[in-house]
């Protein structure tokens, strides 16, 4: 026993003292002995993601001019990500950088765990921004993250060959529009099949409806101060009626059709139980993954609004940032690999899109006005419902998301009472209960302010 701790120790000095090895990009190896060790944490997507930014991290450590630094990136799947960043930062092991949603950079910046970026990035890094994004991820006139993509959280994927068997000769602009096209298409339907697929559940409904709300009441769920609700405004009692409509008559499935729920919702358009769908833009890759076959027979548009009025914000803008840690001693070193991965070579940058089947909207100008002479097998008009919506699109709301999953309870009512009860009803009832939860949210000691706007010069 004493013999195999000692040869155990031995193997760890041993294993210490070795140099740091990095890939050529072409499956050999190359040392770095003279490299410091970098740490990246990242969520498992599609494999496809995860094979692109492997091939990243191992172009960087090949290329001579980073002989200096050496990046290490640890992928875990969705349901163990948040807590090996936790359990790291408990540890005082952070790592150097992280992913993590748009949504998340005030958060991260108020626990400090956001370095600002501004001392990390070049100029030419900065200025390459999109205005929007650079917007999204800045407060006080620093800039906290560097946004990886935008993928708008709602768009109408259709099947055409259905829409054209139920006499539906266009996509739906308007909500009457859309209720007309599904009572056609009811009739044209088997057992299991449905006209239309929305999200489902209070946690569902509280974000992907973050367009929807924008587009229908001109705002979200509080005002720009934080402090006074707005889920009273009148366009909230359309939107809670549309959703009844659509349940009420049958013309969306109450129950998930796909594993992944909303997530992978288009998986149900492709196999024909569904006629029409919300999806959120990763779909475009989810389609050409697994079933490519369908792209000739699938459509996108923008989500139908009120009164068919594209020209404002129909979705809101989901994605991943990368983060410097504010624990991180190598941020130089950390920021040396965002401006290599994000801002150096926009060509490099681009086959990320490309991979993604264009599914997702850049965030900088030079990676836009290359993609932009790229031949795809992609359907261009799919590409440019995505950067148009992706173009008008909000941000996910930045408040305490106990205050979205309000307004997500409401429609979450509509979804499963609606064949018993009146909308009215229903709607006084449940407007009533989250307009008293989110008074208590609100007197809590640690509700915040809203950042970025002006309390003193109410």
């Amino acid at each position: 026993m004493k013999g195999n701790i000692k040869l155990f120790a031995a193997l760890m000095v041993t294993l210490s003292c070795m140099p740091l090895v990095a890939c050529d990009g072409n499956g050999g190896q190359i040392n770095k002995p003279n490299a410091t060790k970098i740490t990246l944490y990242t969520r498992e997507f599609e494999q496809w993601s995860k094979d692109w930014l492997d091939d990243m991290v191992d172009d960087f450590n090949a290329d001579p001019a980073n002989e200096d630094v050496f990046v290490d990136v640890k992928f875990y799947t969705a349901d163990t990500y948040s807590e090996a960043l936790k359990v790291a930062r408990e540890n005082g092991k952070a790592p150097d950088m992280y992913i993590s949603p748009h949504s998340d950079v005030y958060n991260l910046l108020s626990s400090h765990h956001a370095a600002p970026l501004n001392d990390y990035l070049s100029q030419a890094a900065i200025d390459d921004m999109v205005d929007s994004v650079k917007e999204m991820v800045t407060y006080d006139g620093k800039i906290y993250a560097y946004p990886w993509n935008l993928e708008p959280a709602t768009l109408l994927f259709y099947r055409k060959d259905m829409l054209s068997e139920a006499g539906v000769a266009n996509p739906p602009k308007t909500w009457d529009e859309l209720y007309s096209a599904c009572s056609k298409i009811k009739t044209t339907l088997d057992l299991g099949e449905y006209c239309i697929g929305l999200p489902l559940g209070a946690g569902e409904l509280s974000w992907v409806t973050y367009g929807m709300q924008q587009n229908t009441t001109g705002g979200l769920a509080v005002d720009e101060s934080w402090r006074e609700s707005r889920i009273g405004h009148e366009g909230y009692r359309d939107i809670a009626e549309f959703f009844y409509n659509i349940y009420v008559n049958s013309y969306a499935p109450t129950a998930a059709l796909t594993n992944e729920g909303y997530t992978y919702i288009v998986d149900a358009l492709c196999e024909g139980k569904l006629a029409m769908t919300f999806a959120g833009a990763w779909c475009v890759a989810e389609i050409y993954d697994y079933m490519p076959e369908m792209v000739e027979k699938i459509g996108i548009v923008p989500i139908p609004t009120k009164s068919g009025d594209y020209s404002k914000t129909t979705s809101s803008n989901g994605g991943w940032s990368f983060f410097i840690s504010e624990e991180s001693k190598h941020k130089d070193l950390a920021g040396k690999f965002i401006n290599w991965m994000f801002t150096e070579n926009a060509e490099r940058t681009a086959k990320y899109f490309i991979k993604a089947y264009n599914s997702k909207a850049p965030t900088s100008k030079s990676v836009k006005d290359y993609l932009d002479t790229v031949q795809t097998e992609v359907p261009s008009e799919w590409i440019s419902v995505i950067n148009d919506v992706a173009s008008k699109a909000i941000p996910e709301a930045q408040y305490p998301y106990d205050i979205s999953l309000e307004f997500g309870k409401i429609l979450e009512t509509m979804q499963i009472k609606c064949k018993d009860n009146t909308f009215a009803a229903l709607y006084d009832s449940s407007l009533t209960t989250a307009q008293n939860n989110i008074a208590i949210i609100m007197q809590r000691a640690t509700y915040p302010t809203n950042p970025k706007y002006d309390y003193e010069g109410e």
